[in-house]
């Protein structure tokens, strides 16, 4: 039993912080199940509320009020399990399927028809955009929290590019899929070609073709 002062503490099996709902076996699940919930809910109002049938309309209104809900801190709890990347992709899925003109579409025709990336794929991007802020400074963290710099020489021979961080070692199975340890190889593996000069010239530089390779669910 913890106590504070002499009050003592309950116990639980998952807390709430910061919107982003986290058990006690440091899993995502019951928060990934609460958004896709209330997405589907203000997907399906969309939908009825809507009178325009115009594609592009309801598409706008999706991204504006539908995918911050899927997408709000998702480099804390992106998914690791398939069942829950498909869940959480399910939303948009049904989503473009229920557009007009849509229904007989694959998901992956209705994506480059409307103009729409897997979220899959946006959340990795994500990732690296959060690693980028961190490793340049653009955000009030310490670099040396998250990632330890690899100084080898061997990056210039291997053509790699000039921010390699190490790959942790002995690490939990619950820790594999946190942001920190997730992200490494993605960074990494980023071609020489990589413009890092700014923010907007690295999310420019960094396409889908690459990103796609680290999806464990091919939407593209």
């Amino acid at each position: 039993v913890y106590k504070l002062g002499v009050e003592d503490l309950n116990s639980v099996d998952s807390v709430l912080d910061l919107g982003v709902t986290i058990d006690s076996h440091l899993d995502f699940t019951d928060h990934i199940a609460t958004i896709t919930r209330k997405a589907h809910q203000r997907a399906n109002l969309i939908l009825r509320c809507f009178m325009s049938r115009d594609c592009v309309s309801l598409v706008k209104a999706f991204i504006v009020y539908v995918r911050p809900l899927l997408e709000y801190n998702c480099s804390i709890w992106s998914p690791r399990y398939i069942q829950d990347i498909n869940c959480v992709e399910a939303v948009q899925r049904r989503f473009t399927k229920r557009l007009p003109g849509m229904q007989n579409l694959t998901y992956l025709a209705r994506l480059r028809k409307l103009n729409l990336e897997s979220l899959e794929i946006r959340r990795v991007r994500a990732d690296l955009i959060l690693m980028y802020k961190i490793m340049f400074c653009l955000i009030d963290v310490s670099v040396s929290d998250f990632f330890i710099l690899n100084v080898s020489r061997n990056n210039r021979a291997m053509r790699a590019h000039g921010y390699q961080v190490m790959q942790p070692v002995n690490i939990s199975a619950s820790r594999t899929a946190f942001f920190s340890n997730r992200t490494i190889n993605a960074w990494n593996s980023l071609p020489s070609t990589t413009n890092f000069s700014s923010l907007s010239l690295f999310r420019k530089s960094v396409n889908n073709t690459y990103l796609v390779k680290f999806c464990k669910v091919n939407f593209i």
